[in-house]
């Protein structure tokens, strides 16, 4: 399974933010509704999962190991490759 990283910071305020935080080695997240905020849930490759509580006060950054990592699981499910546009997720050689 194809991994990436995740990257994060909480709005404290005042156009403040927290110090991004990264999370290395994950296999997929997404975002819970919660009746008191979003909740951001990490999962790992060993199956572990993480939590981030009132994701709708942060940020978020991925990057092209994200895009690759989730190109892969597009063309395991759909069986075929995916095209990218040139420059999107890796450099543009012309094998993309």
């Amino acid at each position: 399974m194809d991994q990436y990283d995740l990257t994060w910071r909480r709005h404290r305020g005042n156009g403040k933010f927290t110090r991004w935080a990264t999370f290395k080695g994950l296999t997929g997240h997404r975002v819970d509704p919660a009746p008191h905020g979003e909740t951001m849930v990490l999962f790992r490759k060993n199956g572990g999962q993480q939590t981030i509580a009132d994701w709708h006060q942060c940020e978020i950054k991925l990057g092209a190991d994200w895009v690759l990592a989730t190109r892969a699981a597009m063309e395991r499910e759909a069986g075929q490759d995916v095209k990218l546009k040139p420059g999107v997720g890796e450099a543009d050689n012309g094998s993309v």
